[in-house]
């Protein structure tokens, strides 16, 4: 009879390890699903916080090249403008040279 009893023993034994072990595949696939899930959210927040940044650094080189451009189109205002003066100061010599070179040329 200890034969038998050892025999039920060990099946008990054998049975409660199977259940342990299905217990604890279940356990680490629910802990893979969770992980995947989790490293799942975690990437699509970096990448919402990436394109973020992204969008935050292309607003920032827009606003200094148009203030650079606004720069640059004040001071070709301002030189087009010191240019303007000078040629209108100087015109009415200009024309007179212009005649008196057209006046000897056609003496």
């Amino acid at each position: 009879m200890t034969t038998n009893d050892s025999i039920q023993k060990i099946k008990a034994a054998e049975e409660k390890a199977a259940s342990v072990r299905e217990g604890a595949v279940s356990a680490a696939k629910a802990l893979v699903v969770d992980a995947s899930s989790s490293a799942e959210k975690r990437f699509a927040d970096e990448s919402a916080k990436a394109a973020e940044e992204k969008k935050a650094a292309i607003a920032a080189l827009t606003a200094e090249a148009e203030r650079r451009i606004s720069e640059e189109c004040k001071d070709a205002d301002f030189e087009a403008e010191r240019l303007t003066n000078r040629a209108n100061r100087h015109m009415q010599t200009a024309v007179r040279y212009i005649v008196r070179e057209i006046t000897e040329k056609c003496r």
